[in-house]
């Protein structure tokens, strides 16, 4: 089940809705260091926007590749994002992370699409 939330001093553009999803954040290596996979869920998403819920913190300021799986849709998404901000509640991480889209190798377009008000 999906539910619009919204608030009139919220600066977002575009609307959310709360949605549990199942999706896996690939952070990428440093120094030489590989690409590491960080299970998370979704707690809402919009069009240009998702938060999300996960055991370990993703980094702050970082671009991430985001893979959907929607529980409604076939496939999965494949989605870039930068990493907002995150913090610590009741023993798990929140996340809140802006989409962006990565020339014309990811579902940007689909997942605007599937969002959009």
């Amino acid at each position: 089940m999906t539910e619009t939330i919204g608030n009139p001093s919220d600066r977002r553009l575009f609307h959310r809705e709360i949605r549990e999803e199942r999706l896996l954040a690939r952070i990428p290596g440093v120094a030489g260091d590989p690409a590491r996979f960080i299970r998370c869920r979704t707690i809402d998403v919009s069009a240009e926007g998702l938060q999300l819920l996960s055991e370990e913190p993703l980094p702050t300021n970082l671009t991430v590749e985001l893979w959907v799986n929607l529980s409604d849709s076939p496939g999965k998404f494949l989605l870039h994002c930068r990493v907002v901000w995150t913090h610590m509640q009741d023993g798990h991480f929140l996340s809140g992370v802006i989409l962006f889209q990565d020339s014309n190798i990811d579902d940007w377009d689909d997942w605007r699409a599937l969002f959009a008000d």
